[in-house]
């Protein structure tokens, strides 16, 4: 149990991956999602969403590597606010507040275990989840991770961990799609959340 982190390094092992993921705001009332792009193309009917970010790279801080991975998926430039709470989501879905004394605090630090079926599963990645808001409208997608870019309202984000709606419900009941999706079949796409997208349905019912 962790009652109090005084810098993110003493949270992040040099052996465990590590990432940064945004509960990126696109308006006072929706949240940026994106779906995924012909890396994924395999799936079906059954796809993700997830919230931007991404890896850290070596000699890289989480703030900059919010910025790079915002500005290589959607082209758009983000502004990092910091969180008044901080939460810890352990792998057992535990969720405890903590303090971080860091420049930008996170909302969360989120320790994700790679699902089966997938190439790391088993192997914990961390995550930090950072509050963030766009100070630009994406532009061009990475098309090969990133096949559109949805907005959910607060209240579908918390829905979705334990229900699979098709995006034609989605876009029905509030949500905003701000790029690409193009080609798909609304009526028979139905989407859950992983990773960030996940764990912010979680965060958002404390």
């Amino acid at each position: 149990m962790i009652d109090l982190l005084y810098k993110l390094s003493d949270y992040i092992k040099e052996s465990t991956e590590t990432g940064v993921g945004l509960a990126l705001k696109y308006t006072d009332e929706k949240y940026l999602f994106f779906l995924p792009g012909k890396k994924y193309e395999n799936m079906k009917n059954n796809i993700f969403y997830a919230g931007i970010g991404g890896h850290l790279e070596e000699g890289e801080d989480f703030v900059t590597c919010a910025k790079r991975e915002v500005k290589e998926e959607l082209e758009a430039d983000i502004q990092l606010i910091s969180s008044e709470k901080t939460w810890y989501m352990h792998s057992d879905g535990k969720i405890e507040n903590v303090e971080v004394e860091d420049n930008v605090k996170p909302l969360a630090l989120y320790d994700m275990i790679h699902a089966e079926g997938t190439p790391k599963a088993g192997q914990l990645y961390k995550i930090i989840i950072f509050n963030a808001r766009l100070s630009t409208e994406p532009k061009n997608l990475q098309k090969y991770e990133v096949g559109g870019v949805i907005a959910l309202t607060r209240e579908q984000v918390v829905k979705n961990v334990s229900y699979k709606p098709t995006l034609r419900e989605l876009v029905n009941n509030g949500a905003d799609i701000v790029a690409g999706c193009k080609n798909l079949d609304f009526d028979n796409i139905y989407l859950y959340p992983i990773g960030t997208a996940k764990a912010l349905g979680y965060i958002l019912q404390k």
